[in-house]
Order: C-alpha cells, then structure tokens, then sequence
C-alpha cells in the first residue's frame, strides 16, 4: 500500500511563468494564477505556508488588458521567477 505524504513533511517549488525574456511572443496568460491556486490546494491540506516556495513572474495585464491580480494567499510570499533566484533560493536544507 502506498504512503501518503504527511503535510508536515511536504515541502513545494511552485512556480508560475508568463512573462519571458525571449519577447513578448512567447508570453503566457494563466499559469501564475494557476500556480497561487496549486499553493491554494496545499495550504488546504495542511502544508506548512513555510514550505512552499512560490516564484512568480506574471504579466502586469489580464488577456482583456486590464491590470492582473493575482489570488496570492498572504501567509505566502513570492519572488519573481527568475533562474537566478529559484536555484539561490536558501532552502533551508530541504533539499540536499
């Protein structure tokens, strides 16, 4: 029988993108919202807020061009995705 993973030992990089360097073609609309949603389903089964390692980059406007706000739940706070602070972030150990 498979173990289920106990939220205390949970621990989540979540990242959601819509934003890219390569220009404004490759731009995304939804995946930062759906990554605040996913850190949503988490804290509802009882991950530590600490545990969750949220990186965003979203676009400043929705598809509609009006300005994007995203759902991000406060006891989370976020850092843009960028390469450079996802694999710097200090995990705390977690991950080695």
């Amino acid at each position: 029988m498979p173990k289920s993973a106990a939220p205390k030992r949970t621990f989540a990089v979540v990242v959601g993108v819509e934003t890219y360097e390569l220009g404004s073609g490759w731009d995304l609309f939804g995946p930062a919202g759906a990554a605040c949603a996913f850190t949503d389903w988490l804290l509802k089964r009882d991950v530590k807020p600490e545990h969750i390692f949220l990186f965003l980059s979203p676009q400043q406007q929705t598809g509609n061009g009006e300005p994007q706000s995203l759902p991000v739940d406060p006891r989370l706070a976020y850092r843009p995705a960028t390469e450079d602070l996802i694999h710097n972030q200090p995990y705390n150990g977690v991950f080695e």
